[in-house]
């Protein structure tokens, strides 16, 4: 079929908003398989060496051309058709390609090159057609309207470049510049406001910039900015060296990190031994995104953590202090001594007995015994549940220790479970003085 037949087939044929329907859902619903196919004619034919760095830009160039196709797949489509008469500057879609055109004139791009990329974005919505698996005539009406859709853009650029003098070019020129400049001055103020030390280094992992917080981190002494203006001789120096050459400690983390498919990686924190003082870091890599690949390497943020791990340690130590402030309470708790009367002091003794509690025990009747002047010391067992026989050899040595102060001692409060545990083991308290319970033992 000749180029004309296919044309008239086109132009006598039309198909419904509702028939075309197919054609709008495959453009909504591929947004990102049209960005990436666009990414890679861009890349393979070098456009990207002056396009955006950022892929949301990319998927916003993808998502400003489906916006008004879709608009115009929700009629019959019959309008695209170019006549000698048309007043583009009244065609949203070549009105479309006005305000593009304006806003990529402006940054310096060239008609040629401008036409040229978009020749490839007209490819990617040809590619998107094919795969929607339509039928012949419908895929070949489909792919009419992508054409005829393109022209119209085109004609737009080409309209607003040629109705532009050289004066007024400059001029945008002039004004795109400013804003450019200003643009990089806020950005540059955030990256040296940062009060986090930044780092970033180029694919072989060397410094190619640093922000001020960095440079103090270095223990260099420069001012703020004078890395971009030159304005200290030598101030490059820093620039073009290895990461690992100012931090040694950092090169096993970094390697695994490059050699890693990860995004970003956060190094666990790291202690820094300096001559008179220790530097505690948190330090997060992360890679430079960059779909055009003009631009890549690494990005690393340094935290230093040293107040925060110092607080941290000084919250131990007092936490330790309280711990043991508690369980001395405990320890006088579980071994209280009470003076019933003049000379007779009463120890009872309540849950299980350790060779660690049964020392406490002894010290602390022992202090008691000496602070109260005692005659009398009545250890009430009522609370122990158990005696074995490392449970009475400990009472017994307690027993000894008291008795060599001078102080008779009598154990009541056994139980009818604990005596018959003392008879079982065959444990010897003939010669310790016993009573049933602390009423008696206050008594006698």
């Amino acid at each position: 079929m000749s180029t004309n037949d296919f044309t008239l087939r086109f132009l006598s044929t039309t198909y419904s908003p509702n028939e075309l329907s197919r054609f709008r859902q495959l453009v909504a619903t591929h947004e990102d398989w049209l960005m990436e196919q666009i990414l890679q004619y861009a890349k393979e034919r070098n456009y990207t060496k002056y396009t955006s760095t950022l892929r949301e830009d990319w998927r916003l160039s993808i998502s400003g051309l489906s916006g008004p196709l879709m608009a115009v797949l929700e009629t019959d489509c019959s309008t695209l058709e170019l006549g000698p008469d048309d007043d583009f500057t009244q065609d949203p879609v070549a009105f479309f390609g006005i305000v593009d055109a304006r806003k990529h004139r402006s940054r310096g791009i060239s008609l040629g090159m401008f036409i040229g990329l978009t020749k490839y974005y007209r490819q990617s919505y040809l590619d998107l057609v094919h795969l929607g698996d339509f039928e012949p005539h419908f895929e070949a009406h489909c792919l009419r309207i992508v054409e005829r859709f393109f022209d119209r853009v085109e004609i737009g650029y080409s309209a607003e470049w040629a109705e532009s003098d050289q004066s007024k070019l400059l001029e945008e020129l002039q004004v795109t510049n400013r804003a450019m400049t200003n643009e990089k001055n806020k950005y540059l103020t955030i990256f040296e406001s940062s009060p986090l030390p930044i780092f970033v280094l180029d694919p072989q992992n060397c410094l190619t910039s640093l922000n001020h917080a960095a440079v103090v981190l270095l223990k260099r002494n420069t001012v703020p900015g004078t890395q971009y203006y030159n304005l200290e001789e030598g101030e490059h120096d820093t620039l073009k060296v290895p990461l690992v050459e100012l931090f040694p400690w950092l090169a096993d983390d970094l390697q695994a990190f490059v050699n890693s498919d990860a995004l970003t990686y956060d190094v666990e924190q790291k202690m820094v031994k300096h001559q008179d003082t220790t530097q505690y870091f948190k330090v997060k890599f992360s890679r430079i995104l960059d779909v055009s690949e003009k631009f890549s390497g690494v990005v690393v943020v340094f935290e230093d953590v040293t107040a925060q791990e110092q607080a941290a340690e000084e919250l131990h130590l007092a936490n330790q202090e309280v711990i043991k402030a508690q369980q001395h309470a405990i320890q006088e708790l579980s071994t209280p001594i009470i003076p019933v009367m003049e000379g007779i002091i009463v120890m009872p003794l309540i849950g299980s007995i350790d060779s660690m509690r049964a020392q406490d025990t002894m010290r602390t009747l022992l202090k008691g015994i000496s602070e109260h002047r005692a005659r009398v010391v009545i250890l009430d067992i009522t609370g122990v549940p158990i005696v074995d026989t490392g449970v009475a050899a400990h009472l017994d040595k307690t027993i000894q220790a008291a008795r060599l102060k001078g102080a008779r001692v009598i154990v009541t409060g056994i139980s009818d479970s604990v005596a018959e545990s003392i008879v079982d083991l065959g444990i010897d308290w003939h010669s310790v003085e016993t009573l049933r319970d602390l009423q008696t033992g206050l008594v006698v």
